[in-house]
């Protein structure tokens, strides 16, 4: 008699601990599922355009198929910052020229004007060559304190992907134009924005790129 109590209650014991690891289970894939189906919404009602359907319309070139940053560049962008952030990238040479600096006053205006979201948005620029004196000078100004730099040789590993699927973000000492480029809190590069080397279209094209962004972070509640 005393046997068969002892299996019930072996039995009892397994019972009681297959139920809690399966309950543990479920309750890692809902934690799972609210912190990744915003993002996967997020991308697939811009993937699909059902976003321009309901009144809406992108206004940047939306990378199809969407590609992910290097594990390491992302970590490198992403910093201390906590919860991982949208990025805001651009990508210069030396020079940093009309183009190059229009893209970063439009960057940080763009972050300024996300208002209560401000710190879901950060702003990053990467460098492949030591600036130029007058782009130092231009980086300097307290508008762009909030600014992140980041230098890096242009044959560096971590920038592969991004030359991969991007070839024109690959520098030249004669590089002239360039783009903004919204990465994902996954670090998913999800939209390309070219930038005017004129001031006054830059700063037309700035209104789509706000617009857009602040649709991303609406319909994402993640970073």
């Amino acid at each position: 008699m005393e046997n068969i109590e002892g299996n019930n209650q072996i039995n009892s014991n397994a019972s009681h601990q297959s139920n809690t690891l399966r309950h543990q289970r479920i309750t890692l894939l809902l934690v799972l599922g609210v912190f990744l189906l915003p993002v996967v919404v997020a991308y697939m009602l811009l993937a699909t355009g059902w976003w321009q359907r309901v009144g809406t319309s992108n206004h940047g070139e939306l990378i199809r198929p969407s590609f992910h940053l290097a594990p390491a560049l992302h970590k490198r962008l992403v910093n201390t910052h906590s919860p991982k952030p949208w990025i805001i990238l651009t990508l210069t040479n030396a020079a940093c020229t009309a183009s190059c600096q229009n893209a970063l006053m439009l960057a940080r205006q763009t972050q300024t004007l996300m208002g209560p979201d401000q710190h879901r948005v950060k702003i990053a620029v990467i460098h492949t060559a030591p600036l130029a004196a007058n782009a130092q000078a231009f980086l300097a100004r307290d508008t762009f304190s909030q600014l992140e730099q980041f230098k890096l040789n242009a044959q560096n590993p971590e920038l592969n992907t991004l030359y991969e699927h991007l070839p024109s973000w690959r520098p030249t000492a004669t590089s002239t134009e360039t783009d903004l480029l919204i990465i994902d809190p996954l670090g998913n590069a999800v939209m390309r924005y070219p930038v005017s080397t004129d001031e006054k279209q830059a700063i037309l094209d700035g209104r789509n790129f706000v617009k857009d962004l602040k649709q991303l972070l609406k319909l994402s509640r993640i970073g």
